[in-house]
C-alpha cells in the first residue's frame, strides 16, 4: 500500500481539534486518511518566466512557486447557506476535494483540469493556466460551476483562505502589506481589482505575489479579508455572496495571480495582468458564463476604453503591444522596428551589460565596461595617450594603439600601470602589506 501524502495546511480542521492533544492530531490523521486517495505527483507547470506552479492534486492550489509562495493557497470553498459569513470557516463538506484524484491537462499541456466533485448540487471543477510565451509569468485559475439542475441555483464562493493558515507569502510573525494596488492605496478593501503583497525583508526567501480579482463591468467580489482566523498574515480570501447558476448552465470565475523576486515587477506584471487581452483569457470556452470580467478584450481589433491601441495580435513586438499599449522604450517589450532591446524598469545607462535607457544594447563607446571590454571611456576612446582604445580592448605596457611606444593601460579599478610600475592611490599597497606582515612576525615572537 502507498503511504498517503497530507498536504501541509490544507485541510479544514475544527476548532475543537487545532493543536491542542495527541487525540486531536490522531483524528485529523484519520479524517486525512479516509478522505485521501492514492498518492501520486502533483503536476508543476513553468510559466515563461522559468517559475515553477506547483499544483495540489486534491484541492487544486499551489503547493509551491519559485522562489517560495502560496504554499497550499488558494482553497476553494461553494456553499449555498448564504447566511455564511466571511468569519465563519468553511465546513469540510463545501470545501472542494477531489480525493487526490489525478488531473487531465488541457490546452496543449498548459492547463491542469483538477476532477469534478459535487459541492451545493452543483458540479464544480478547477482550471490552472499557466502559459509560457516570453514575459508570461502567471497562472490563471478558473472555477467552474455547472448546475445540471432544471432550476436556478444561488451560492456564496469563497477564494483564498478557507479556514485556518495557508498563504505563505509572509512569515508568521510578519504582516500583511499591500505594496501595490489598483487604487494607488495600501488598504486592503473589496473595491480593488488587483494588489501585491510579499515579505519586505531580504534574504526570506519569499517572494511578491499579485492578485487580480476581477476585472472592470463584471460581478465585483463582496469581500475581501485578510485577517480571519486569528492569522493576519498568512490568511486572505475574497468572496461572491450571490452567484446564480442558471438552469443547466455554466458559470465560471477566472482571476489571475502571480510572483516575482522584487516588488517592482510584480507591481507591472499585475497591473498589466488586469487588462483582459486574447492571450490572458486564451481557451476559455464560449458555453462558460464569465461573471466577474467585462473589460475590454486587447487583441479583438476593437478600439475600447482603456486601450491606446489595438491591432488584434497579441505580438509583443509591434507598434501596438499585446498589452494594448503604444510601444515605447521602457515598457519591457523589444519593438522589433525601433529597439535593440527593452528590460523595463532594469535598463541603465551606468551599469555594465545592461540595455541602455535608449533601448540600445551595451557597446563600446558607451563609458561603461561591459563584458569582454578592457576600458570603456565613452567618446574619449582613441584619442591619444592614456584614452581607452576606439575598440575597448585593453593595452598592456608593452604596446600603444599606434604601435609606438608603451602607454598607459588601466584596469577596472581605475589603477594605472606604466612601464610595469604601480602608481596612484594603489603605489603604497606592497608597502603596507609587508608592514602588516613584519608586524605580524613581532607580536608572535613576543607572544613567545
Amino acid at each position: 500500500m502507498e503511504p498517503v501524502r497530507i498536504p501541509k495546511e490544507t485541510y479544514y480542521v475544527p476548532r475543537e481539534m487545532k493543536p491542542a492533544s495527541l487525540m486531536s492530531w490522531s483524528t485529523l490523521v484519520v479524517l486525512v486518511s479516509i478522505s485521501a486517495g492514492t498518492a501520486h505527483a502533483d503536476p508543476t507547470l513553468r510559466d515563461g518566466n522559468g517559475h515553477s506552479w506547483q499544483i495540489d492534486s486534491d484541492d487544486g492550489g499551489i503547493r509551491n512557486g519559485t522562489p517560495d509562495a502560496f504554499d497550499g493557497w488558494p482553497t476553494l470553498c461553494i456553499t449555498d447557506d448564504l447566511s455564511f459569513a466571511p468569519t465563519d470557516e468553511c465546513p469540510f463538506d463545501d470545501t472542494y476535494r477531489t480525493g487526490f484524484t489525478e488531473p487531465t491537462t488541457g490546452l496543449a499541456g498548459r492547463e491542469i483540469i483538477t476532477a469534478t466533485v459535487s459541492l451545493a448540487n452543483l458540479r464544480v471543477h478547477r482550471r490552472i493556466y499557466v502559459p509560457d510565451g516570453p514575459g508570461q509569468g502567471w497562472a490563471r485559475y478558473m472555477e467552474v460551476l455547472e448546475n445540471p439542475a432544471s432550476t436556478p441555483t444561488t451560492v456564496r464562493l469563497r477564494v483564498g483562505t478557507v479556514s485556518y493558515g495557508s498563504l505563505a507569502t509572509i512569515d508568521g510573525t510578519g504582516s500583511f502589506d499591500v505594496l501595490a494596488s489598483s487604487d494607488g492605496g495600501e488598504a486592503l478593501h473589496r473595491g480593488l481589482y488587483w494588489f501585491t503583497t510579499g515579505i519586505l525583508c531580504l534574504g526570506c526567501g519569499d517572494s511578491t505575489v499579485g492578485f487580480v480579482m476581477d476585472g472592470p463591468g463584471g460581478s465585483r467580489l463582496t469581500t475581501l479579508e485578510n485577517d480571519v482566523f486569528g492569522y493576519p498574515s498568512r490568511s486572505l480570501l475574497w468572496e461572491y455572496d450571490d452567484i446564480t447558476v442558471p438552469a443547466r448552465g455554466t458559470v465560471a470565475v477566472v482571476y489571475f495571480l502571480t510572483h516575482e523576486v522584487t516588488h517592482q515587477r510584480a507591481a507591472v506584471a499585475t497591473e498589466e495582468l488586469s487588462r483582459a487581452s486574447i492571450t490572458t483569457m486564451a481557451g476559455i470556452p464560449e458555453t462558460y458564463q464569465v461573471i466577474n470580467w467585462d473589460s475590454p478584450i486587447c487583441g479583438d481589433s476593437v478600439l475600447e476604453d482603456g486601450e491606446e491601441c489595438d491591432d488584434g495580435n497579441a505580438d509583443r513586438a509591434d507598434a501596438c503591444t499585446d498589452v494594448c499599449r503604444n510601444a515605447t522604450c521602457g515598457d519591457g517589450r523589444v519593438y522589433a522596428a525601433m529597439e535593440e532591446c527593452d528590460d523595463g524598469m532594469a535598463n541603465a545607462d551606468t551599469r555594465a551589460d545592461r540595455c541602455r535607457t535608449d533601448c540600445t544594447a551595451p557597446r563600446c563607446g558607451d563609458g561603461v565596461v561591459d563584458t569582454g571590454e578592457g576600458c570603456d571611456d565613452g567618446a574619449a576612446n582613441g584619442t591619444g595617450a592614456g584614452a581607452c582604445p576606439s575598440d575597448c580592448a585593453e593595452v598592456g605596457p608593452s604596446t600603444s594603439e599606434d604601435g609606438g611606444a608603451p602607454s598607459a593601460s588601466r584596469d577596472r579599478g581605475g589603477c594605472a600601470v606604466e612601464s610595469g610600475k604601480l602608481r596612484g592611490s594603489n603605489a603604497f599597497l606592497p608597502v603596507a602589506l609587508s608592514a602588516l606582515f613584519l608586524f605580524g612576525l613581532r607580536r608572535r615572537h613576543r607572544s613567545r
